[in-house]
């Protein structure tokens, strides 16, 4: 319950997260407070968790005024900025 898995369509042969210490990715509860998310990649998913989220229930990506992609798919398309709600 403390993480959360993004499944993602078209990846080539795999996703890639160039920047290892600015993922981009927020994520948050209910209170909709959102914090840094840790990411971790595996070939078409991603999981995210933070320390400060217990039960993570919206993501975002490059949800800034001035985002930097760091989500990449192997044949080199960035990932576009979103917002979900998960459940």
């Amino acid at each position: 319950k403390n993480s959360l898995k993004l499944s993602f369509k078209h990846v080539g042969s795999g996703l890639i997260n160039l920047n290892h210490e600015i993922s981009q990715f927020e994520i948050s509860d209910s209170s909709m407070n959102y914090t840094e998310a840790n990411v971790l990649v595996d070939s078409s998913a991603l999981f995210l968790s933070s320390p400060y989220v217990k039960e993570p229930l919206y993501v975002r990506y490059a949800w800034s005024d001035t985002p930097k992609a760091t989500l990449f798919n192997s044949d080199g398309f960035p990932a576009s900025s979103f917002e979900l709600k998960i459940k």
